[in-house]
């Protein structure tokens, strides 16, 4: 499992303590930790944002261990509801038995799961969004089905892809040497359209997230070049 999800691991060894409070709270201070390096920061960010999105929603625990243990569901139930944690994950899945290893813990997980899909936060509400210089070129929302996006135009600057629920997936700088085929490919000419139909382009640069579920390639071209966003299976 990524550092995006490191504390996923934390929380499920915390859970099997025969102390899962005084357990969880030592996993929360161990999460926290490990959230303010640089390696981990990204899956903190992910962490902290979620659970304030379910707080809202939530009625206040009254004990101790339920706002711990509820605090714990809650993220779970948010990521798979919003399709952003596999629930074919071996890791995943062990915590999800382990919830469903006991009845209070399990209706509430069932409970988080449709109270999730029934929110602003929706699987097919999420969106990606590509911006430029912080200006939004272009934005499609996420369908459980594979997605393959193609983005003309680009130009040299600084580019970012996020979720709208402001997530950063990727921060990247591109230069004439990732979309001007001059400056990538000196060396080679501009291959005609009727030559590549049955050639696979070849990218400048190339970027892998969220384990490898999302794509982002740039390629070169004569005046601009562009990004092919890809959601499904590596190619």
């Amino acid at each position: 499992m990524s550092t995006k999800l490191y504390f996923v691991k934390i929380l499920a060894d915390a859970l099997e303590q025969p102390d899962p409070a005084n357990a969880l709270l030592a996993a929360f201070r161990q999460i926290e930790t490990l959230g303010r390096t640089k390696q981990y920061a990204q899956g903190y960010e992910q962490y902290l944002r979620f659970i304030e999105e379910m707080r809202k929603k939530t009625v206040q625990p009254k004990t101790r261990q339920e706002a711990l243990t509820g605090r714990y569901l809650l993220y779970i139930s948010l990521q798979i509801a919003t399709g952003l944690m596999d629930r074919s994950d071996p890791e995943v899945k062990s915590v999800i038995d382990l919830i469903k290893s006991k009845t209070t813990w399990r209706i509430a997980f069932e409970n988080n799961i449709k109270a999730v899909s029934d929110s602003v936060l929706k699987p097919h509400e999420l969106e990606l969004l590509l911006e430029k210089e912080n200006n939004v070129l272009f934005s499609f929302p996420i369908t459980p089905a594979p997605i393959t996006k193609t983005i003309a135009g680009i130009t040299p600057g600084l580019y970012s892809l996020r979720l709208n629920t402001g997530r950063i997936l990727l921060t990247a700088e591109l230069s004439e040497t990732d979309l001007l085929w001059a400056a990538a490919f000196p060396q080679k000419d501009l291959p005609l359209a009727a030559s590549t139909e049955d050639e696979e382009p070849e990218p400048t640069r190339q970027f892998r997230l969220l384990d490898g579920c999302l794509q982002v390639r740039v390629f070169a071209h004569i005046k601009s070049g562009y990004i092919e966003i890809i959601k499904g299976p590596a190619k």
